[in-house]
């Protein structure tokens, strides 16, 4: 069986030919072979055409792993059955047709419209872009009085540190031991019960 001049039909059948309802993009010349984007490169074919071409590019290039795992991924199937051209068509415009009764919305952010597919009716953002910087604000960090950004969910403290350093500098107090002179750091927690004045028991001992 010719399968080149089979294959090569399907192509020239193609070209110039206008598909009303789904379709899909299939490069001629596939890109482990060296084919590129390019229109002439470009044809568009129905789902069985499609899964029929992939079969013959593995008849024309049996030692290709590409091209051998791209038709395995198309013919692949959850049941124990191999897919055939027919199912994986049947599956391309069901799948078409659900994506289609999504509904156009307005995003929270940009205030764009766009599409929320039927499996996210609920989205209320258009892309991450838009939901990172709605869901984020800048504040000032208590500590060095620099501006980050952090999520809105964390802003509901008075205090915000844009690092742990800063969190531990504020939150501590520095004092010299008297007897070492060693540069001491301690929560302000601490000072309920007096400022220190010893860095350790030692110092303490020592001094009295």
């Amino acid at each position: 069986m010719n399968y080149k001049k089979i294959y090569e039909s399907i192509i020239s059948r193609a070209r110039g030919r206008v598909i009303e309802g789904y379709k899909e993009k299939h490069h001629i010349v596939p890109k482990c072979l060296g084919g590129g984007n390019e229109q002439d490169n470009l044809v568009d074919l129905t789902p069985e055409e499609h899964y029929v071409c992939h079969q013959l590019l593995v008849k024309l290039h049996p030692d290709n792993i590409k091209i051998l795992y791209a038709a395995h991924a198309m013919s692949m199937s959850g049941s124990a059955k191999k897919r055939t051209n027919k199912m994986y068509a049947w599956l391309k415009h069901k799948f078409n047709d659900i994506r289609k009764t999504g509904t156009y919305k307005k995003c929270l952010n940009c205030r764009d419209i766009f599409y929320a597919r039927a499996n996210r009716p609920d989205k209320p953002f258009c892309c991450k872009k838009c939901y990172h910087s709605y869901n984020q604000n800048d504040v000032v960090c208590s500590g060095c009085g620099i501006k980050f950004t952090r999520p809105k969910s964390l802003n509901t403290s008075k205090e915000k540190f844009c690092s742990v350093d800063c969190k531990t500098k504020f939150k501590s107090f520095i004092f010299n031991c008297c007897v070492c002179n060693k540069e001491v750091r301690v929560p302000t927690c601490r000072l309920k019960q007096g400022v220190p004045r010893y860095c350790s028991r030692k110092c303490k001992g020592n001094c009295r």
